[in-house]
């Protein structure tokens, strides 16, 4: 297994900051669908979805993010909260990645919890 070595990469806006983790997410998403057919990706919460979805769905948009329909995604911290919360990170990387991308949902792992504060995600 190739040894990666920690970069810093400072840039100018948060679009700059979407379009290079995009490149990436891109790099490695065609390596990864090359060698095992599947892509596997895990998103954290806060803006992350926000910013680098944007320029996702643009690569999208123009071909250049092919077999999107063998990615997988999973969540690094999803917050316990309704699924259609505002602060659900789930919510917003269907609405940012998921749905722009044309992600099957069965691809989507996500946490489930069984509770009469969440009956509205049956």
């Amino acid at each position: 297994r190739k040894k990666t070595v920690p970069q810093v990469t400072i840039l100018d806006d948060k679009k700059a900051v979407g379009r290079a983790v995009a490149l990436e997410i891109k790099k490695q998403a065609a390596d990864a669908i090359e060698r095992r057919r599947m892509f596997v990706v895990a998103f954290s919460g806060g803006s992350l979805p926000k910013i680098v979805g944007p320029a996702l769905a643009e690569m999208h948009k123009d071909g250049e993010l092919p077999d999107t329909d063998q990615w997988h995604i999973l969540f690094s911290d999803e917050r316990l909260v309704s699924l259609s919360s505002d602060d659900s990170n789930f919510k917003s990387v269907k609405e940012h990645v998921v749905d722009p991308l044309g992600i099957p949902d069965k691809n989507v792992v996500r946490a489930t919890v069984k509770s009469e504060l969440f009956l509205d995600d049956k």
